[in-house]
């Protein structure tokens, strides 16, 4: 009877006549080869070598890209292969592509590559259609759906909103931190509250005759960090008077008003409701 070529579990482990059943060599070749003693046209034995081959066909992934059309999704993107987009106008046309830069920006031509393994999804897509190139990846899991297209931030190129280089985000906030703040407020009867506007401030007082008030408010008024410095400046001849709300502490010397027109001091927060004042006092 015929039998196993090898154990279970043998590489093309396919029933083969034995030698007592005189069947000639060709039998014997397409019973290896095909799993059925045929011309070879039949249903093909999985363990056979020709059954192998085919099962390396039907699950090889063609390295040839195939091409992806206007308006496509790319959720629809499920097979495991290459595919290619070769117009940035195509693929602004398509859905869930992903955006350079990410949120704000638009979709661009390049290369799909998809691994499905019978679970999960995975897609990576290379940009071509811009110069820096950038790479995204995202994943399907299950009950999770598609996560967001993400890649890796590149320096020397201009980030968005969300993330900045250490140059860019010292040439865009450095100059806030160096350079004071100038307001000219409203008096409002010879009398100005500060407020958050104020942090960090340079605060011209602007009063012709009339003697006129700094009022410093209490924290639950308005909550200063502690630290916080404001400068006032007696920006003409009434003079300006620094105190501070029922509650607020305020430390000076000689005294709590600008001495005269052009005179200026630091009020510095130290505590909670606790100030100093430091400057051209008296």
């Amino acid at each position: 009877m015929p039998e196993y070529i090898g154990a279970d579990g043998a590489a093309f482990n396919t029933k083969i006549p034995v030698i007592n059943e005189n069947a000639d060599i060709q039998t014997a070749f397409k019973l290896y080869h095909y799993g059925e003693n045929s011309s070879g046209l039949g249903t093909l034995n999985a363990d056979s070598v020709a059954g192998f081959l085919q099962s390396l066909e039907d699950n090889k992934i063609d390295i040839n890209p195939s091409i992806i059309p206007t308006s496509a999704d790319l959720n629809n993107y499920t097979a495991s292969g290459f595919y290619a987009q070769n117009s940035n106008a195509k693929a602004s046309s398509g859905i869930n592509f992903p955006l350079v830069p990410p949120i704000i920006g638009q979709p661009y031509a390049g290369l799909l590559r998809v691994i499905n393994d019978g679970s999960n999804i995975y897609q990576e897509y290379q940009v071509a259609g811009i110069p820096t190139n950038p790479v995204y990846w995202r994943a399907f899991f299950g009950n999770l759906g598609w996560t967001d297209w993400q890649t890796f931030a590149q320096d020397g190129h201009v980030h968005d909103d969300r993330y900045y280089t250490k140059n860019q985000a010292d040439n865009r906030y450095l100059p806030a931190i160096k350079y004071l703040n100038i307001r000219q407020p409203l008096l409002s009867s010879s009398n100005y509250t500060l407020s958050l506007l104020d942090e960090n401030a340079l605060v011209m007082i602007d009063n012709l005759s009339l003697p006129n008030t700094v009022t410093i408010p209490t924290n639950t008024s308005v909550a200063f960090v502690v630290g916080t410095q404001i400068t006032v400046l007696q920006k003409n001849t009434g003079q300006t008077t620094i105190q501070g709300q029922p509650g607020v502490t305020v430390r000076s010397t000689p005294g709590n008003r600008l001495r005269t027109i052009w005179s200026s001091a630091s009020l510095i927060k130290i505590g909670q409701n606790e100030w100093v004042v430091i400057g051209d006092l008296t």
